[in-house]
């Protein structure tokens, strides 16, 4: 992401993840204006969102691990 702000809750999503907190753990909540129209809270919320599942399916992907420390099944 080009956003420093968007980058660290990513970045937070994917520790989230790696933390073992469920998806809707998602701290940042999606606000509206009175009138109704969106605010910038969906950006972060999405953000979080990409982190957490960019994570999620590296895990699911990876291998898994013996327990012996070799990576290999």
């Amino acid at each position: 992401m080009a956003n420093r702000a968007l980058d660290g809750a990513e970045r937070k999503g994917w520790e989230a993840r790696d933390r073992g907190d469920p998806r809707h753990a998602c701290p940042y909540n999606d606000y509206r204006k009175d009138c109704g129209r969106l605010t910038f809270s969906r950006a972060f919320r999405n953000a979080w969102l990409h982190g957490w599942e960019d994570r999620d399916r590296e895990l699911a992907l990876a291998p898994a691990a013996t327990g012996n420390g070799d990576p290999r099944p």
